[in-house]
C-alpha cells in the first residue's frame, strides 16, 4: 500500500490480478505549524490573553497619570538614542543624548523598530513610551506560544501547559517588559522560537529546516549579539552526532554569514574597521575592571550618565574611545589578577544566588529546576 490518492477503478480478474495505474504520490511540503500544535491554538490564545492582561495591568499600576517618558527614557538611552537618529534622518548614529557620529554600539534591529514608533508618536513623548511598552508586553505575552510548542514536542501536553503558564505568570517576565526599553522581551521570543525550530530541524534532518533555523538565529544576532554562539554550537554538535551531513552544515554556515554580512560590511565601511556585530565590549569590560572598581554596577561612570566622559567620547570618536577603555581594562586585569578573580566570583554569586531585589531569589531555584529538566531531557533522548 502506498500513500497518495488511491484509484477507484474496478479490479478485473482475468487470469491475473490487474488494476488501473495508481496516480503518483504527492508529498505535501512540511507545514510551518504541525497539526498537533494547531489544535491547541485556542488554549494558547487563552494563556496569551492572561499574560497580556497581567503585563498591561502592571504597566497601568506603575505609570498611570505619570510622566512615563521621563521615567523610561533613562532606562533605554542607547537604543532610544540610535532610534532618534534614525527617525530624524541622521542614520545609525549617536547612542547617547549628544551627537557622537556613526555607531555600532548596539545591533540594528531593535533601534530600527523603535525608530518607526518615534516617527509616528514623536521623540520622548508619553505616547511613544506607551506604544513601546505595549509592544514589549505583546511580544513577552506571545512568547507563551513557542514555549508551549517546544515543551509539547519535547515532553508532552502536561509539561507544555505547565511551561506556558509558568511564563505567563512568572514575575520577571511580567515586570521586565514594563520596566525598561530594551530588546530583552523580543530576545526571549526569538530564543524560544529558535529552540523550537532547532528541535524540528534536528528531528527532520532535512536541509531546508536547518536553513530556516539558521536564518532565524542569524537575524536574532542582529537583535541581540549574545545569541551569536548558540546556533553554531548546536549545528556543530549535531554534525558530531551525525545528525546532519557536512553539506548541510556548510549550507547553514553560508546562510548564517550571508545574513550577518550586510551589517558587518556597513560597519567596516562606516566605522573604518571590522566590527562583526557591535563594538562596546571594551567599555563593558572597563566598567567592571578599573581602578576603584567594585563588584556592583556603577552607572555614574558610564558615558550615558557621565557628562565629562561623554564629551571625551564625542571628541575622540567611538572606536578610539573603546580602544582606550579596552587598554585600561586589560592593564588593570594584568596588574590585579586576584581582585579580578574575586570580583568575577562575587558577581556570579550575586547574579545567580543572592541580591537585594527580592525577585532574585527565584533565579537559583529556576536554575536548579532547569538543570533537572535538562537531565530529564537527556534521559529521554530529547536533543
Amino acid at each position: 500500500m502506498t500513500q497518495g490518492t488511491i484509484s477507484s477503478a474496478p479490479i478485473r480478474l482475468s487470469g491475473s490480478l490487474s488494476a488501473a495505474p495508481a496516480e503518483p504520490v504527492r508529498r505535501a511540503s512540511p507545514s510551518p505549524l504541525p497539526d498537533s500544535l494547531r489544535s491547541y491554538i485556542p488554549f494558547i490564545g487563552k494563556i496569551f490573553a492572561v499574560a497580556m492582561a497581567l503585563r498591561c495591568l502592571v504597566a497601568l499600576l506603575a505609570y498611570w497619570n505619570r510622566n512615563i517618558a521621563g521615567i523610561l527614557w533613562p532606562r533605554g538611552i542607547e537604543m532610544l538614542g540610535v532610534a532618534k537618529s534614525l527617525a530624524t534622518g541622521n542614520g545609525f548614529s549617536s547612542p547617547f543624548p549628544i551627537p557622537t557620529g556613526p555607531t555600532a554600539f548596539v545591533p540594528p534591529i531593535y533601534p530600527s523598530i523603535l525608530s518607526v514608533i518615534l516617527r509616528i508618536f514623536g521623540d520622548h513623548t508619553n505616547a511613544s513610551a506607551w506604544a513601546i511598552l505595549l509592544l514589549q508586553c505583546f511580544v513577552s505575552a506571545l512568547t507563551v506560544a513557542p514555549i508551549f510548542a517546544l515543551a509539547l514536542d519535547s515532553f508532552g501536553r502536561r509539561e507544555a501547559k505547565a511551561a506556558a503558564w509558568l511564563w505567563a505568570l512568572f514575575p520577571y517576565a511580567i515586570i521586565l517588559p514594563t520596566n525598561i526599553i530594551w530588546e530583552s522581551s523580543l530576545s526571549a521570543f526569538v530564543v524560544a522560537v529558535g529552540a523550537w525550530l532547532l528541535l524540528r530541524a534536528w528531528r527532520s534532518r532535512g536541509t531546508s529546516r536547518w536553513l530556516y533555523a539558521t536564518i532565524w538565529w542569524a537575524a536574532g544576532c542582529l537583535l541581540n549579539a549574545a545569541l551569536l554562539l548558540l546556533l553554531p554550537a548546536a549545528a556543530f554538535y549535531s554534525f558530531l552526532r551525525k545528525k546532519i551531513p557536512f553539506a548541510t552544515l556548510a549550507a547553514c554556515a553560508a546562510a548564517f554569514i550571508a545574513v550577518l554580512a550586510p551589517w558587518s560590511i556597513r560597519n567596516y565601511l562606516v566605522m573604518g574597521r571590522a566590527v562583526p556585530l557591535r563594538d562596546n565590549f571594551a567599555l563593558e569590560m572597563w566598567i567592571g575592571n578599573h581602578s576603584g572598581t567594585a563588584f556592583r554596577f556603577t552607572p555614574e561612570i558610564h558615558p550615558a550618565f557621565n557628562a565629562a566622559d561623554l564629551r571625551h567620547y564625542q571628541q575622540i570618536g567611538e572606536l578610539a574611545y573603546m580602544d582606550e577603555k579596552g587598554a585600561e581594562a586589560r592593564a588593570f586585569i594584568r596588574a590585579n589578577p586576584g581582585q579580578f578573580a574575586v570580583n568575577t566570583l562575587e558577581r556570579i554569586a550575586r547574579f545567580w544566588l543572592i541580591g537585594r531585589n527580592g525577585l532574585i531569589y527565584l533565579v537559583a531555584p529556576l536554575a536548579i529546576l532547569g538543570i533537572v529538566g535538562l537531565c530529564v531531557a537527556l534521559r529521554r533522548a530529547v536533543p
